[in-house]
């Protein structure tokens, strides 16, 4: 499953616009997040489906997500669920 989002964004010194890419995609289980901000209800939303889906992903990898100690607490407390 492969999920990518472009957004258009001004540039902060020059204001051009260009494209930022944003990907998402589990391959053999794992879970593949770069280049996208991930808020709190982000990662509660995303545990949340590890009660519907508990062998959906058995692995991580997030890349320049802003990823806090509380994110990591939300995601780590409720692997558990996963299979």
């Amino acid at each position: 499953m492969y999920l990518v989002r472009k957004e258009e964004e001004p540039c902060a010194v020059t204001g051009t616009r260009f494209f930022v890419y944003y990907a998402m995609k589990v391959v053999n289980k794992q879970l593949s997040l770069m280049n996208y901000q991930l808020s709190l209800g982000h990662v509660r939303a995303f545990v949340r489906t590890f009660d519907f889906m508990s062998d959906f992903v058995n692995r991580f990898l997030f890349k320049n997500c802003g990823l806090t100690d509380a994110h990591l607490e939300i995601l780590l407390t409720n692997c558990s669920k996963l299979d």
